[in-house]
């Protein structure tokens, strides 16, 4: 019984060191992170973020990467009138806006969302535009945004238009940190997580088998 216990507890430690090092040599780089923190993973990828295009205005969002803290990274807003009350709209505004939530201070700090001008991430001259908008033409914006602060961050487009009121896009959430960074929702985030969290899983299983092998088992062999 005692000499399974010890093979089953190997051969789970050999897995998860395998499944580490198959997953390391993905090119993906495993930092050292809180233990409910998923790897840094495709942060170098662009990602989009857009309402349906069935829409009468689809709003579109593209980050460039997902910065680090104190890195940048370039947004560019698009907004597509489909079916607009006139051939032509004027007097409409649209704006970057961001909200951050503190997951490194108090526990009622990482659920709450608090509102941050745009102006304290900004790292170009622009967040908010007047813009014209005409029927099936694309409008398309530009800005440089830099995160100053550790945390989750949720980054979204608005339209603004006379009569219409206010219109949000759907926002790109990330998760920000000295060391790491990630598009929370991103297919490569969401594969490493799982990946990561799988590895994790057999490490914490192969550990805990080791230090719950029972002393009884011990006595009664030895009394055998």
């Amino acid at each position: 019984m005692q000499e399974q216990i010890r093979t089953n507890r190997n051969l789970l430690f050999i897995v998860a060191l395998l499944s580490g090092i198959a997953f390391l040599s993905s090119g993906i780089v495993i930092l050292s992170m809180p233990a409910c923190d998923p790897p840094e993973i495709g942060r170098e990828q662009p990602f989009v973020s857009a309402t349906d295009d069935s829409e009468s205005i689809q709003i579109k969002l593209e980050i460039s990467r997902a910065p680090r803290l104190g890195e940048t990274a370039e947004l560019t807003l698009t907004i597509i009138p489909h079916d607009l009350p006139a051939q032509e709209v004027t007097n409409s505004r649209a704006w970057i806006e961001a909200k951050w939530k503190n997951t490194t201070g108090s526990f009622l700090e990482s659920r709450q969302k608090t509102d941050i001008p745009t102006a304290n991430i900004l790292a170009s001259e622009k967040s908010s535009w007047d813009i014209t908008l005409t029927e099936g033409e694309p409008v398309e914006m530009h800005s440089t945004i830099r995160f100053t602060q550790e945390g989750d961050w949720e980054i979204n487009g608005v339209l603004e238009m006379d009569d219409w009121g206010s219109i949000w896009g759907y926002p790109i959430r990330l998760s920000v940190y000295q060391d790491r960074a990630g598009i929370v929702g991103s297919a490569a985030y969401v594969a490493g997580e799982l990946e990561w969290r799988k590895v994790a899983s057999l490490i914490s299983t192969a550990t805990r088998l080791e230090s719950d092998v029972p002393i009884a088992n011990h006595d009664r062999e030895a009394d055998a």
